[in-house]
């Protein structure tokens, strides 16, 4: 589990999925709001000096400068008639579903993959293992048969032919067992 939780915190596939996701999902927020009403608030203030000679007589011969303020408030409202903006909406969250979709998945074959790969490593060392049992018995058993028939006193005993015999069965045994682990 824990080298599975790695790997999942590591996957720069997971990273680009989770990434495309909240894109998506901004994407729809974004898109709902097109179903509200829209509401513009502005504020601008202006100062502004007239000059001397183009002012009207005001009251206070000393007042030429001036301010002015406008605040503007817009609110606006699409119906929509057709239905084309809750399409939108509609096909946004689709689009956020099939990210979400799309990160599930991509964190599913990143453990699939880590899984099999563990699998196929531990499959690879028992080979290892098996074939180098093999070479040690198939050792052996070449020894004590080459050491039996070297030995022209041993064929005196009652009971030599009988483990030369044994021998070659136990070698003819072990070659067909290496031949069943090479099969694929």
């Amino acid at each position: 589990d824990a080298l599975v939780d790695e790997a999942l915190r590591h996957a720069t596939d997971i990273a680009v999925a989770d990434a495309a996701l909240r894109q998506a999902l901004e994407l729809a927020g974004a898109a709902g709001g097109a179903a509200l009403p829209q509401v513009d608030a502005s504020y601008q203030a202006q100062r502004t000096r007239v000059s001397k000679a183009l002012a009207p007589a005001v009251t206070d011969a000393t007042q030429y400068l001036y301010s002015l303020h406008t605040a503007q408030v817009t609110v606006s409202y699409s119906p929509d008639v057709f239905g084309g903006t809750h399409a939108k909406i509609r096909s946004a969250r689709a689009a956020a579903d099939v990210a979400r979709h799309r990160l599930e998945a991509a964190r599913a074959t990143v453990a699939a993959n880590l899984v099999q790969a563990v699998i196929q490593r531990a499959s690879l060392a028992d080979q290892i293992a098996t074939e180098k049992q093999r070479d040690e018995l198939l050792a052996a058993a070449e020894l004590v048969l080459a050491w039996y028939e070297a030995e022209e006193d041993h064929s005196k005993e009652p009971d030599f032919y009988k483990r030369v015999d044994m021998c070659r069965e136990s070698e003819i045994a072990i070659r067909a067992a290496i031949a069943k682990v090479k099969q694929p």
